[in-house]
């Protein structure tokens, strides 16, 4: 019976200090509640998840969405992820092109190709990568501008920004008439 009220003792404690415990490292933890020391935490790495860039593209190599990407990922010190779509994922040629593009800077880059249903292949990409910055594509990508468009009319949130960079950039502002 005694051992049952310490039990109960170190349950009602346990609640007593559930708020606090969030911030506390587990050894702490375990000689509030009067538990023995953990078994040795020292051998378990934690997995640490890379910042990413995701560089959404159908394969076109041509516009300043690559390079807006590259800076990006460098700016953050994070990896980038091309993503590709269409008919990208069948032509190796334009995403060797592509991967050869941006590693040239020094980013550590991969690959994911989308199958499928392109817009539902890319909901379940940004809701697997906890650790997704921002998405960059062209404005001209269709996938791209379907997926968010899709997100506006079910009225829901974009988890991750989509930045949509336009391929031609706009004329110096000297070089615009004003007559």
């Amino acid at each position: 019976m005694k051992r049952l009220s310490e039990d109960f003792r170190r349950m009602l404690e346990g609640l007593a200090h559930q708020d606090a415990a969030e911030y506390l490292p587990m050894r702490d933890k375990y000689r509030v509640l009067g538990i023995g020391q953990p078994r040795d935490t020292a051998t378990v790495k934690p997995v640490v998840q890379r910042r990413r860039v995701a560089l959404v593209s159908d394969g076109r190599t041509g516009g300043g969405h690559i390079g807006y990407a590259v800076d990006a990922a460098r700016r953050q010190r994070a990896g980038l992820d091309i993503v590709l779509h269409g008919g990208a994922t069948s032509d190796s040629t334009r995403a060797l092109d592509l991967l050869g593009q941006v590693r040239r800077h020094g980013i550590e880059t991969q690959l994911v190709e989308l199958k499928g249903n392109d817009v539902q292949a890319l909901r379940e990409y940004v809701a697997q990568r906890p650790s997704l910055l921002l998405m960059v594509a062209r404005a001209g990508d269709v996938l791209s501008r379907t997926f968010t468009e899709s997100a506006l009319l079910r009225s829901q949130r974009l988890y991750v920004p989509m930045v949509m960079i336009e391929d031609n950039p706009p004329a110096p502002l000297a070089a615009m008439s004003y007559a």
